[in-house]
């Protein structure tokens, strides 16, 4: 998409604002490679699971100095599993160990008896600057213009060309 929009402005450009569908560890490194400022919001709501669903990683805090989670009920979770290889692109980190056993949140958290497990891998910093940035005033500004951009678009293809079905996911230009 990046390599498209310097084809057609004929140059690199400064800033990505897109939709939450693409808040994915190769559109991150991309726009850090390219040094383009990106706008991303992570899609979804993680932090409030959907009806019959367990809590997202996002309804957890990870704090730096401590390197542990914090679940929405308060516990901490701590580091339980290290990679050997840490600088693999795939390298997890494995939190745990909180006392889930009479948490009044367990139901809608975990099923395990060894309490929840939350696994980190090393995008997610990246991505937890990401989600601050989107929470600063000026970041939401700026991304409200790209839904008054954008928006209206397929609105119009919608109603007034009948576009109901219409499938933009894996379009190729």
């Amino acid at each position: 998409m990046m390599d498209q929009a310097e084809r057609v402005i004929g140059r690199s450009p400064q800033e990505l604002l897109v939709d939450g569908g693409y808040f994915a560890d190769s559109v991150i490194d991309d726009s850090l490679n390219r040094d383009v400022s990106l706008l991303c919001p992570e899609s979804g709501k993680p932090g409030k699971p959907k009806k019959n669903q367990k809590f997202h990683k996002g309804s957890f805090r990870y704090e730096t100095e401590a390197d542990a989670y914090i679940c929405p009920a308060g516990q901490k979770l701590t580091l339980i599993y290290r990679p050997r290889n840490p600088d693999h692109p795939k390298a997890q980190w494995t939190y745990g160990g909180a006392a889930c056993g009479d948490c009044p949140l367990r139901s809608r958290c975990t099923k395990s008896k060894d309490g929840r497990k939350i696994r980190r891998f090393a995008i997610d910093t990246v991505k937890d600057e990401l989600r601050r940035v989107m929470e600063h005033p000026a970041a939401k500004k700026a991304y409200r213009k790209r839904q008054g951009m954008v928006e209206p678009v397929f609105s119009y293809l919608r109603t007034v060309q009948g576009l109901n079905r219409f499938r933009r996911r894996w379009l190729m230009l």
